[in-house]
């Protein structure tokens, strides 16, 4: 016997075998054509499946960047609230080392 192995698309066995008596070129052409339609099935479905996934990539993509637009909205807010924070207690150390540290060094100096 010789075994010719028809792919079904959802399972993977051999479909059906063939006695080397009926083998003839009949029905290797029905093979070829049997195996040319398969590929294009398989083809077919490879396609649809590339384009779910580039789909679901898009929307998940989409949805990253406005979480991530999100975020960066708060954190430029938060941080421009400590940069004010800063600045103010900038300025505070230098108004106490005008009061404390200049007469120290005028006393120290004169």
């Amino acid at each position: 016997f010789t075994k010719f192995a028809i792919i079904a698309p959802r399972s993977l066995h051999v479909t059906w075998i063939i006695p080397r008596r009926y083998y003839s070129v009949k029905s290797d052409r029905l093979l070829e054509q049997r195996f040319i339609e398969q590929d294009a099935r398989f083809e077919q479905c490879f396609v649809e499946q590339n384009a779910r996934f580039e789909q679901r990539f898009v929307e998940q993509d989409a949805k990253f960047e406005q979480r991530f637009s999100k975020q960066e909205t708060g954190f430029e807010q938060r941080f421009s609230k400590q940069d004010r924070t800063l600045a103010l207690h900038t300025w505070m150390l230098g108004i106490l080392v005008l009061v404390m540290v200049v007469p120290q060094l005028q006393d120290w100096l004169a």
